[in-house]
């Protein structure tokens, strides 16, 4: 199965892309930023891609871009979890 634009599945591969290139060394942190821009347009509910996308700018000494996804990812998560519907009720014996 191919993986589609707006599945989480595509914003959680970037995002762990991302770790893992701003864990190799300062010089990949362009390369990380924009694997987790990939993981932010890719699923734009993901507030770990928020935060990350926010760690990575501010190591680059892009300050204000950070505080704004660092609040972006606050208020993802501030949002209430997201639940199923609850089953409709087994019809009464006759």
């Amino acid at each position: 199965m191919a993986l589609e634009h707006g599945d989480t599945r595509v914003g959680r591969c970037h995002n762990g892309s991302g770790l893992c290139l701003s864990m190799e060394s300062f010089d990949m942190m362009d390369s990380a930023l924009k694997a987790f821009d990939a993981a932010v347009e890719a699923d734009p509910g993901n507030a770990n891609a928020w935060h990350n996308r926010a760690m990575a700018l501010e190591r680059l000494g892009r300050a204000d871009e950070a505080k704004a996804d660092r609040q972006r990812a606050d208020e993802i998560l501030a949002q209430p979890a997201k639940t199923a519907p609850e089953p409709e009720p087994e019809p009464e014996p006759e």
